[in-house]
Formats: structure tokens, C-alpha cells, sequence
């Protein structure tokens, strides 16, 4: 659904997850890809959320990447 935002940069994790960066959502959500479910929602400050991918030593921490193309002063206040 687009109230979910727009798909941008994306990711797997160690047990073949799926993690999307939401563009306009303020997430990145994790889905399984061999049912389309969503299995996780991580909100996030910033409405123009354009990846994410897996790091650290154990690979067990998520960096996300965002942008404030497109956004207002007011927006960008806002976030």
C-alpha cells in the first residue's frame, strides 16, 4: 500500500529477511519474502528513508541512510 511509503534501498538479513527502506513511510520495514508479510516496523524521524543495509562485526546492526529531497523547511523542522 503507498500509505507505507515507496520502496527504495534494500537489504537481507542473516535468516533471508527482506528489510526495505520506505521512502516517504518514515520506516523501514521487514517483510518475508517467500509470503509478502510484514514482520517488523522500525519508525523512523525522517520521511525520506532511502536504504539500509546490515554492519558491525556480527553484522547485527542496521545503518539507514535518508534524504530531505522534496521536503518543505517546515518539514524538514519537523523531523
Amino acid at each position: 500500500p503507498t500509505t507505507l511509503g515507496h520502496p527504495d534501498g534494500m537489504t537481507i538479513d542473516a535468516e533471508d529477511k527482506l528489510w526495505v527502506a520506505m521512502w516517504g513511510g518514515s520506516a523501514v520495514i521487514r517483510f518475508d519474502p517467500l509470503t509478502g508479510d510484514v514482520m517488523q516496523t522500525l519508525s523512523l524521524p525522517a520521511a525520506q528513508v532511502t536504504s539500509c543495509a546490515f554492519g558491525g562485526a556480527n553484522l547485527d546492526q542496521l545503518f539507514v541512510t535518508t534524504a530531505n529531497v522534496g521536503l518543505s523547511e517546515e518539514a524538514l523542522q519537523e523531523q
